[in-house]
Order: C-alpha cells, then sequence, then structure tokens
C-alpha cells in the first residue's frame, strides 16, 4: 500500500526533479545540452562578446531600454547563468593574421542552471560580433568577475560549446539578473502545472 502512487503525484514527483536539476541545486556540474537551434535572433544578444554597464539606472531613454530588452532576452533564452572570474585572456593568431580570443574563466557560482565544468572556454574570433568588445577592452577584463548568460550550440565539430554575453558582476546587475531567473522560473513552474492538470 505505502509503495503504490499515483499518475499524478509521480507526474509532479518528476516534475519537481526536473527543475531541481535545472535550477542547478546541489551544486554538482551536468553535461552541456543544447536546448534550441542557434537562430540570428539568439546571436543578436549571445554575441560572443560584453558590456561595461555597471549600473543600469545611470541609463537612460533609449540605451536603458535596450539594455532592458536584451537583458530579458538573454535570461528567457539562456541555458546557464552564473558569475565568473576570467582567469586567463589568451589570444591565437593563425598565418592568414587572424585573430581569436579565449577567456578561460572559473565559474564562482550559478544564478540559472549547472556549469559542466569548474572552468570555461570562451572564444570570440575575429569578425564574429562580439570580437572587438574583446579586443578594445582587453586590460579591463582580466581578474574581473562577470554575469555570465550562455547558450549552448553544436558547432561544425558535432562538439557542444557556448555562445555567450558577459556583463560586470556589480550588485545592481547581479539583483536585476536573480529578479529575472526567478520571473523565468515562476512562469516555467506555472506551465508545468498547467500540461499536469490538462494530462489529467
Amino acid at each position: 500500500m505505502g509503495l503504490t502512487r499515483s499518475p499524478l503525484r509521480l507526474r509532479r514527483s518528476a516534475v519537481f526533479v526536473l527543475w531541481m536539476l535545472g535550477s542547478g541545486c546541489g551544486g554538482s556540474s551536468q553535461a552541456a545540452v543544447v536546448t534550441s537551434p542557434f537562430t540570428a535572433e539568439h546571436a543578436e544578444v549571445f554575441e560572443d562578446g560584453l558590456d561595461f554597464v555597471h549600473d543600469p539606472d545611470v541609463l537612460e531613454g533609449r540605451w536603458r531600454d535596450d539594455w532592458s530588452s536584451e537583458l530579458q532576452k538573454r535570461v528567457g533564452w539562456a541555458d546557464l547563468i552564473g558569475v565568473v572570474h576570467v582567469r586567463t585572456l589568451r589570444t591565437d593568431t593563425t598565418p592568414d593574421r587572424e585573430v581569436t580570443y579565449r577567456l578561460i574563466v572559473s565559474v564562482e557560482r550559478s544564478i540559472l542552471g549547472s556549469a559542466p565544468d569548474e572552468e570555461l572556454s570562451l572564444v570570440v574570433r575575429q569578425g564574429e560580433g562580439g570580437f572587438e568588445s574583446v579586443r578594445t577592452n582587453e586590460r579591463r577584463i582580466l581578474d574581473q568577475s562577470f554575469v555570465a548568460f550562455i547558450k549552448w550550440y553544436q558547432d561544425e565539430r558535432e562538439e557542444i560549446v557556448p555562445h555567450w554575453h558577459l556583463a560586470p558582476a556589480t550588485d545592481p546587475v547581479v539583483r536585476r539578473t536573480e529578479y529575472l531567473v526567478r520571473t523565468r522560473r515562476s512562469a516555467e513552474e506555472d506551465d508545468e502545472r498547467r500540461v499536469i492538470v490538462v494530462e489529467d
């Protein structure tokens, strides 16, 4: 008798377990998973680059609207959000003199999702969207903390790698990010409850 569970209770348990895994509880790492195709719309906000807006409250008008809109999209689409520390900034140059930047970051804490490792390699190549934001700010990046917004995609070698955006890990940016993550989780839980109700 005590081992019998209703289908509804089992589905609720499964939803809870999935939510716990997705929220990064327990601190254990998980393999990176591509959750959706990477689109041109995604590329606008996961452009493999950085911004240096330390306090969005000082922005006005269109600048503030754009920052808020882009942050909402990043939080809504990200597979992983966390506070990271840039340990190494490496520059590679091909024989054709094309430059690639590689940021090696340590994951200090997770805000959404779970990192597959304690360190991540964030790459941007010459000609890609975020390249100039790294090239022109090399001295402002190393040994600094950022909020990393990451969406996984599968490259031409069929490896799962990140498209990313970094924002300064200041209190205003972290607070706004955490608020939007809570809003996203609440909406996802509501959707899961509606699915359960419809099924029963």
